[in-house]
């Protein structure tokens, strides 16, 4: 958006890895910010950059002080959170469920089959171990995880993570495959063009519709107004 709106120049600072995508020439990548003084940033490499303003994106963290310290869920930001079994019933206390807690791509379709797994413990149509196998489950999601980094590959984890819980606990059936199938088309748009991949349509995994393109590319397109991305 800044890109959009004119600035100059922009500096993009990562806290492991480098987004990676084709930037035009005015976007730059480099590693860690370690110190501001006055206008200069310093970072990791040892470049530096005099700015006029700086957006913290600061991700998610977890954070429950309202919780006692032994129901407290300590986890980074991850696919796999620590300490919950099947993602969302703690490990230390199997009467305790958290829902949400991983880094997404399905969102509300993930949050929902979540629900349905934890209503279905509650009322008694699913049976949690022992502890040995809920940190053993956990364990074996995270080693996965761990073992590749490729985007590509969380997205169909994630979809089966979902499958899994559908088929535990009968939750009404769609396509999860056809959203997974939408979210490869939409990163090789990213991949081709990221200043271009939003102004692609796509297939409903729900409906089959296939949304109209917009009518004015998103570079071009300064009206917020619902009319404007419909085209009425």
């Amino acid at each position: 958006m800044c890109w959009k709106y004119g600035s100059k120049s922009i500096t993009i600072s990562h806290m492991k890895e480098s987004l990676g995508y084709k930037w035009p020439d005015n976007i730059k990548e480099v590693p860690l910010l370690q110190k501001v003084e006055k206008n200069t940033c310093t970072f990791k490499d040892g470049s530096t950059v005099d700015v006029d303003t700086i957006v913290l994106c600061t991700g998610y963290l977890h954070y429950f002080p309202f919780m006692a310290k032994e129901l407290k869920l300590v986890t980074t930001n991850r696919f796999v959170p620590f300490s919950l079994y099947k993602g969302v019933v703690f490990v230390d206390n199997p009467k305790l469920f958290y829902l949400g807690m991983q880094d997404q791509f399905y969102t509300f379709t993930m949050f929902d089959a979540q629900a349905w797994y934890v209503r279905d413990i509650i009322l008694d149509r699913i049976r949690v171990p022992d502890r040995d196998t809920r940190v053993a489950d956990v364990e074996v999601r995270i080693s996965r995880e761990d073992s590749e980094s490729k985007r590509s590959v969380r997205f169909c984890n994630q979809a089966d993570y979902i499958k899994e819980l559908m088929a535990d606990t009968h939750y009404p059936q769609f396509d999860v495959d056809a959203t997974k199938d939408l979210f490869f088309q939409w990163e090789k748009h990213k991949v081709d063009n990221i200043m271009g991949f939003r102004d692609h349509s796509y297939k409903s995994a729900m409906t089959g519709t296939v949304s109209p393109l917009p009518p004015v590319l998103w570079k071009d397109n300064f009206d917020d107004s619902f009319a404007s991305f419909v085209g009425k």
